[in-house]
C-alpha cells in the first residue's frame, strides 16, 4: 500500500544545528546568511526530520515552469517538434528534476542494489521510451538486444499489461497495477546485482520515486510513504506536454474530457515489437 506525503510545514533552523545543506558546518556559519526558507515533511523511517530548502525547491520549480513555457507550452499543443529536438529537451527537463529531487534523497533508504520498486508497474510517454530505445541501440551488442527482446516476450506472455491504458476505467487500471506488483517481476532493465542498466535515461516516474519508510517495508510489500514533490510534479506536466508536440507521435495522444493527454504505456508494451522502433499502436 502506498500513501503520498503532501503536508509541508515551516521549519526553523537553530544557529548551532548542522546546516541542512550537508556541509557539516553549524547553520550560523553556513547558509544562515542566505535567509533561505526551510520546510519539513515530517519524520522519515529513522525518525529524522525531513528538512528541505523550500527556497531552492521553488527556484527549481520555477526554472522548470519557465523552460516549459518558453519551449513547450508556447507551441500551443501543435505537433511540430522533431524527435531529436524533443529528446534534447527531455534530457534538460530530467536534469532539472533530478536537481530538485536530490535534496530529498538523503532521507530515503533508496540505494543502488535495492531494486524493490523495480517490480512496480511503470508507465512512460512515447518520447521517454524513444530515449531508452536509442540508448539501448547505442550501448548494447546485437546479442544483448536479442536477450532483451526475449525478456520482453516472456514478460508479455506471463503477466498482464495493456497497450491502451487510456480506454480502461480507473478500477480496471488499479486492478492491473496491483496484480502486476503482486507478481514481483523485475524490470527488464534491472541487472542481476539489482542496479539499473538504463539509469542515465530512466523515465521520469523512476527519477521522482522516493520512499521515506524503511527498505523492509518495500521488500515485504507493507505500507510505504512517498512524497509528492514540486519539481517532480511540474516535471511530469512538462514531459507530458512535450510528448504531445512531437510530430512523429501526434497519433499517440487522446482526449480525456476536454483535456488532451499523451498515452502512457509500460516499457514492455513500448518495446513489444523490438528495439528498432517503439510500438505506435494506440
Amino acid at each position: 500500500m502506498e500513501n503520498t506525503l503532501t503536508r509541508e510545514e515551516n521549519f526553523i533552523i537553530i544557529d548551532n544545528d548542522k546546516c541542512p545543506c550537508g556541509s557539516g558546518k553549524p547553520y550560523k556559519e553556513c547558509c544562515k546568511k542566505h535567509n533561505y526558507e526551510y520546510n519539513t515533511l515530517g519524520k522519515n523511517y529513522e525518525g529524522k526530520e525531513i528538512i528541505f530548502n523550500q527556497s531552492l525547491n521553488m527556484k527549481i520549480y520555477d526554472d522548470i515552469v519557465n523552460y516549459a513555457m518558453d519551449n513547450i507550452f508556447s507551441l500551443n499543443g501543435q505537433p511540430v517538434l522533431m524527435v531529436s529536438k524533443a529528446l534534447d529537451m527531455l534530457k534538460e527537463i530530467y536534469i532539472k528534476v533530478d536537481k530538485g529531487i536530490n535534496q530529498f534523497s538523503q532521507y530515503a533508504p533508496c540505494k543502488k542494489g535495492c531494486g524493490s520498486c523495480c517490480s512496480l508497474y511503470l508507465e512512460c510517454t512515447d518520447i521517454e521510451a524513444e530515449l531508452i530505445r536509442r540508448y539501448i541501440n547505442e550501448t548494447r551488442t546485437p546479442e544483448e538486444i536479442d536477450a532483451l527482446n526475449k525478456k520482453v516476450k516472456i514478460m508479455l506472455e506471463t503477466i498482464a499489461t495493456t497497450g491502451s491504458p487510456h480506454v480502461l476505467q480507473e478500477k480496471e487500471l488499479d486492478k492491473l497495477y496491483l496484480n502486476y506488483a503482486s507478481k514481483r517481476k523485475s524490470c527488464i532493465f534491472l541487472n542481476e546485482d539489482k542496479s539499473c542498466s538504463i539509469y542515465e535515461v530512466r523515465p521520469l516516474s523512476c527519477r521522482k520515486f522516493l520512499v521515506f519508510t524503511s527498505a523492509e517495508n518495500c521488500s515485504l510489500k507493507e505500507e510505504i510513504v512517498t512524497p509528492s514533490l514540486a519539481p517532480g510534479n511540474i516535471g511530469r506536466l512538462a514531459v507530458d506536454n512535450l510528448s504531445m508536440v512531437v510530430g512523429k507521435y501526434k497519433n499517440l495522444n487522446y482526449l480525456d474530457g476536454q483535456d488532451m493527454k499523451p498515452i502512457m504505456k509500460s516499457l514492455i508494451q513500448w518495446f513489444k515489437n523490438g528495439f528498432d522502433d517503439i510500438s505506435k499502436n494506440k
